[in-house]
């Protein structure tokens, strides 16, 4: 039986654009159009990296439901884009 936390990885993950050329359940495309793979999921040693994140940050009244959650890669997070 899946977790609660796998459960809504998954949730997050199949929110993100499928690659072309790749099965979806293990590559896609975040936001940006980086390509993030599942295994991935918060290692920011690998080059296919992400995390979820918020698409409206906390401060600015997003909240932590899953459709205001979405898969990015990991430099996106460490280097928004303006």
């Amino acid at each position: 039986m899946s977790s609660p936390q796998w459960e809504r990885r998954r949730t997050v993950w199949n929110t993100a654009r499928a690659a072309p050329g790749h099965n979806p359940d293990a590559w896609r495309h975040d936001a940006f159009g980086n390509l993030i793979q599942f295994v991935a999921c918060g290692n920011r040693q690998s080059a296919f990296g992400w995390e979820i994140a918020h698409i409206v940050p906390p401060e600015r009244g997003g909240t932590d439901e899953l459709d205001n959650l979405q898969p990015l890669h990991w430099r996106a997070i460490e280097h928004p884009r303006a």
